[in-house]
């Protein structure tokens, strides 16, 4: 047992307390050393796929006009795919496995697929990565992962690897697929709460594994509101790249100052409601009056205790999974004396609009499913920015940038706009009629780019 785990189980154990507390703290550490053997002897699994992988040569494959293979795990409701898409990339992509437990995710999953015109046929079935045959799964070109974040997360226990549902060892059970197929690119997305010093075990392994595995590796910690949309939410994004599939270096997207006024673009105004609450707790950032969330766009988290409750014009908070499942919703607007939308959720986490009704039809108009899932889910914008720049690095051009050029409101227009006609430009050049293009995106019209 390693030697951090050891003390950590120790100090567990010496924690003192009544009758019914030392029943519960012994059936604690029971819990914490079964996590702890699983925990080594998936390090150990681990040594010995990357020892043995250093013996053979992987795959390589010319990337750039070929069909590109794609692994997704956690895969959610399918940012990956709407990032692809938005990148206008769908038609070469060729999902060909992807992993994921809830059921609601996989019926998002395959409805957005659908809608993306990207082809699930042929894909090994979703299932857990505790499950899956790595060895005998399809390799893939692109591993787009979004591991569960309540084991790291600082709003959640924040176990880690202790975890006793197992979430924080997820990610390292997917990462024997990696071993054995080894991507050309990799992106690893999760909470900030990875880089947090009782994390380093776990992060410590996920760092050797590529190394061992020939990958140039980096790490950055970006915030949603930087790349066009403006939502305040920071996440940790892993890009791993191998090193004789590179064709140049990889550069994270720059940073935008995204307009204050861009907010009111992501509102329905047109929309508005008679609830009026009590404002006076979410005042207490610096030069932010009451007066100013009446009267300036903002989105407040009513359903957060009072000390999460902070307001700020111009931004949003980070949409949770607790607040968006929440009925009503745990955002408020107050300009507008109502609840955040769930049309206004989604785009504010990067999805077109025409993904909605697909969405609640996926889900029998259950908002609350579909709002659980944005709030677990990766920012599309982010996502797709930093897609194009790792693709780049192996000799992919995307054909769009969706999010990359927003600053000002005006940009906010044009960019939705832009993904609502996006296929409009390619469909009337194959001779489509312009009306029937306009559905394709929903539709999933092999036209589309």
């Amino acid at each position: 047992m390693g030697k951090f785990l050891a003390n950590h189980l120790q100090a567990t154990s010496r924690r003192g307390g009544g009758t019914r507390k030392k029943k519960e703290k012994a059936s604690g550490v029971r819990k914490e050393e079964t996590q702890c053997k699983k925990f080594e002897d998936l390090k150990q699994k681990l040594k010995c796929l990357v020892k043995a992988a250093k013996g053979t040569k992987p795959e390589k494959r010319h990337l750039v006009n070929a069909k590109l293979r794609l692994c997704s795990d956690c895969a959610g409701m399918g940012a990956d795919l709407v990032a692809l898409r938005l990148l206008g990339l769908s038609r070469r992509v060729k999902p060909v496995c992807w992993s994921e437990i809830d059921s609601s995710k996989i019926s998002l999953y395959k409805a957005v697929a659908k809608a993306c015109g990207i082809k699930l046929e042929g894909t090994h079935k979703p299932q857990s990565v505790f499950d899956r045959n790595h060895e005998d799964s399809p390799a893939s070109d692109i591993y787009i992962a979004g591991y569960p974040c309540p084991a790291f997360s600082s709003l959640g226990h924040g176990r880690g690897i202790m975890d006793e549902a197992g979430r924080g060892l997820v990610g390292l059970s997917a990462l024997q697929y990696v071993c054995h197929h080894r991507p050309s690119l990799c992106i690893l997305e999760n909470v900030t709460g990875v880089l947090h010093k009782k994390n380093s075990p776990y992060r410590r392994i996920l760092e050797k594994v590529f190394q061992g595995l020939n990958y140039d590796l980096h790490m950055k910690v970006l915030n949603t509101q930087d790349y066009g949309i403006p939502q305040s939410r920071r996440r940790l994004y892993m890009v791993a790249i191998r090193e004789d599939q590179k064709v140049k270096g990889f550069k994270w997207p720059e940073k935008r100052n995204l307009s204050v006024n861009a907010l009111k673009q992501f509102l329905d105004r047109g929309t508005s409601g008679t609830e009026i609450l009590d404002l006076s707790k979410h005042t207490r950032a610096k030069g932010v009056s009451e007066a100013d969330l009446w009267e300036k766009a903002c989105v407040l988290d009513v359903g957060s205790s009072a000390k999460f409750q902070c307001g700020r014009t111009g931004r949003t908070p980070c949409l949770t999974k607790a607040r968006l499942q929440q009925r009503p919703i745990g955002f408020y607007v107050p300009r507008l004396k109502r609840r955040l939308l769930i049309s206004e959720a989604l785009r504010l986490q990067g999805y077109p609009d025409q993904l909605l009704q697909p969405l609640l039809d996926a889900t029998d108009q259950s908002e609350s499913k579909v709002g659980a899932a944005l709030g677990d889910g990766m920012s599309v914008n982010v996502l797709s920015a930093v897609l194009a720049t790792a693709l780049a690095s192996v000799g992919v051009n995307a054909k769009n940038k969706p999010w990359m050029e927003v600053v000002s409101a005006k940009d906010v227009r044009r960019e939705a706009n832009r993904q609502s006609l996006s296929c409009v430009a390619t469909c009337a050049e194959n001779g489509c009629p312009a009306k029937q293009v306009r559905a394709n995106f929903v539709d999933g019209d092999s036209h589309g780019p």
